[in-house]
């Protein structure tokens, strides 16, 4: 993974806050209130997106654990996160799909699941019994869940990118990331 300076932090921070300020300048079909939800928007796929937010999925104890159930739909509950509640406040369309995943392994798995059971489903083979194996069966689990997780934090990321994009070609803004300059 790789990281940014601080100066190229500070970099992109600006841009994208110079982007928000001629949204609003440039753009006459949007409401305040509509640049402000797409604004947040933005910040919220933005933290989504990096800060290690595929480990808050699976490991319920991981600080930012919590933004995943606030920012996206729940289907567990049937209610709308705070992106989508935000969209439909200021008038705009919500976006479809934007919800978790029911089915995303976490780090409870072993009230669910046997070890032999996980061992499968992650692919992690071993000889013996699996109680023999309890310590590196969980690490392949682990490894096997943020990777599903992180899987799941990209296509998230897509979604609302999509979303932005066609935003940006209705109205005439610049929403959307580019992309060119992320590092990886």
């Amino acid at each position: 993974m790789s990281y940014l300076t601080k100066e190229q932090y500070e970099y992109r921070a600006a841009s994208a806050a110079r982007r928000m300020v001629e949204n609003r300048e440039t753009c006459d079909t949007l409401t305040e209130d509509q640049h402000n939800a797409l604004a947040a928007l933005c910040s919220d796929r933005h933290h989504l997106h990096g800060h290690n937010m595929e480990k808050a999925l699976y490991y319920s104890e991981f600080s930012e654990a919590q933004t995943w159930r606030d920012l996206l739909d729940n289907p567990f509950v049937g209610e709308p996160g705070r992106i989508n509640a935000n969209l439909e406040k200021a008038g705009l369309p919500t976006i479809d799909e934007l919800e978790l995943d029911e089915d995303l392994p976490d780090d409870q798995w072993s009230d669910c699941l046997t070890l032999d059971e996980a061992a499968e489903e992650c692919g992690f083979e071993y000889e013996g019994e699996a109680e023999d194996h309890e310590d590196e069966i969980s690490r392949a689990y682990a490894d096997y869940g943020v990777e599903l997780c992180g899987k799941f934090q990209e296509k998230i990321n897509t979604i609302i990118e999509d979303y932005l994009r066609q935003i940006d070609q209705e109205h005439g803004t610049d929403y959307c990331p580019s992309g060119d300059l992320r590092v990886f």
